[in-house]
């Protein structure tokens, strides 16, 4: 009975630990979108430590068009793949030596996938959170797959919430 018990707790955590991101590979996705989408903006850029959940649907019509593909099997593929959000903190500001509070435009992160990141930029008067400026604000939203941590694709989106 012990013998079973170990096995199964062994079990558990070999599939547990191969479920782990890879803290390396997120950061270099990470610097390597930051470095991508700074370039196109000439602010004082604030970055929240907190990943955003930015819906990859939004570019279910852009990734249709691009891919020659029928706009409702990208949307039920981009559905499917979607992951239940969980809010999660990420030293995105040490990672990127940028601890100011202070800027007018900010950028959140989304929780770095296997082939791909996205980030949502506001331009801003003050440093309020996702929730805040999201209420009635508008954004650039970049949508940026990888290969060997390298940006392969891209795709951009102006999100107008109301």
């Amino acid at each position: 009975m012990g013998k079973i018990t170990l096995v199964f707790l062994l079990s558990l955590v070999t599939c547990g630990s191969s479920n782990l991101k890879n803290p390396e590979s997120n950061d270099k996705k990470i610097l390597a979108a930051y470095d991508y989408v700074s370039k196109r903006y000439n602010d004082k850029i604030i970055v929240s430590n907190t990943f955003a959940d930015i819906d990859i649907v939004n570019f279910a019509e852009q990734i249709a068009k691009k891919q020659n593909k029928e706009m409702s099997i990208v949307l039920d593929s981009l559905i499917k793949g979607k992951d239940r959000y969980e809010i999660k903190q990420y030293p995105v500001k040490e990672l990127l030596k940028n601890p100011d509070n202070k800027g007018n435009l900010k950028l959140f992160f989304s929780d770095p996938k296997e082939d791909y990141i996205m980030v949502e930029a506001f331009k801003v008067e003050k440093n309020l959170d996702y929730e805040e400026l999201t209420l009635f604000g508008s954004s650039d939203v970049y949508l940026l797959y990888f290969k060997d941590d390298q940006i392969t694709d891209e795709y951009q989106i102006k999100l107008d919430y109301n």
